[in-house]
C-alpha cells in the first residue's frame, strides 16, 4: 500500500513538473571566443567582440544589463549597457577590445561580462532574475603561437588525447589478435 501511494506521489509530480515547464523563463550567452580560446591581438590593436543573449523558451519580452566585471581595463561595452530581449529571440553585446600599446608581448588579460535580467517575465510565470558570467581571455600578439586565431588551451591538447586513444585502440586490436592466433596454434596441436 505504502508502495503505491509513493508511486502514485511521483506520477503526479512528474505530470505538476512538466505542467510547470512552460512557466520557466531564462536566457543564456554565447560567443566566438571563451576563456581556453580567446582572442589574439597586437599591441595598440582593438577589435570588437559580439556576444549573444539568447532567449530560452521565453513567452515575455525582457531587458538584460551587461556590465564588465573584469578587465575593463582593455574592453568596455560599444553600445551601451542594455540590451532588449525579444521573447524567443537574440540581441548582440558589443564589447570593444583595445589593447595598450605599450602592452607586453604574452601579456593574458582577463575579460568577464555579467548579464542581468533587469525586467521581463509575465504574471504567472517564475521569474528568477538570472545572472550569467561569461569570460573570454585576451592574450597580447600570440602567447603560445604566432599569428591570430590558434589554439591554444584545451583545444591545442586535445589531438594528444585523440592520439593517445588511437594508440590504446590499436594496442588492444594486436592483443586480442595474438590471442585469436594462439588459440589457433593450440587447436591444430591437439
Amino acid at each position: 500500500m505504502k508502495c503505491k501511494f509513493i508511486l502514485l506521489m511521483l506520477f503526479v509530480g512528474g505530470i505538476l513538473l512538466i505542467n510547470c515547464m512552460g512557466l520557466i523563463e531564462g536566457f543564456g550567452v554565447s560567443s566566438r571566443y571563451w576563456e581556453h580560446d580567446g582572442l589574439i591581438l597586437f599591441p595598440g590593436e582593438s577589435e570588437d567582440v559580439t556576444i549573444t543573449v539568447v532567449s530560452v523558451d521565453n513567452e515575455s519580452d525582457m531587458d538584460i544589463r551587461a556590465e564588465i566585471i573584469e578587465g575593463s581595463k582593455v574592453a568596455s561595452l560599444k553600445d551601451g549597457d542594455e540590451v532588449f530581449l525579444e521573447s524567443g529571440g537574440t540581441a548582440e553585446v558589443k564589447v570593444r577590445v583595445k589593447i595598450p600599446r605599450k602592452a607586453v608581448r604574452g601579456t593574458r588579460y582577463p575579460v568577464r561580462v555579467r548579464f542581468r535580467q533587469i525586467s521581463g517575465g509575465e504574471e504567472g510565470t517564475v521569474s528568477f532574475n538570472l545572472v550569467m558570467n561569461w569570460a573570454f581571455d585576451v592574450v597580447v600578439d600570440g602567447e603560445l603561437g604566432e599569428g591570430l586565431g590558434e589554439s591554444r588551451g584545451i583545444g591545442g591538447s586535445i589531438w594528444i588525447y585523440l592520439l593517445w586513444a588511437l594508440v590504446l585502440i590499436l594496442g588492444l586490436v594486436i592483443i586480442i589478435v595474438l590471442l585469436k592466433f594462439k588459440k589457433k596454434e593450440r587447436n591444430w596441436k591437439d
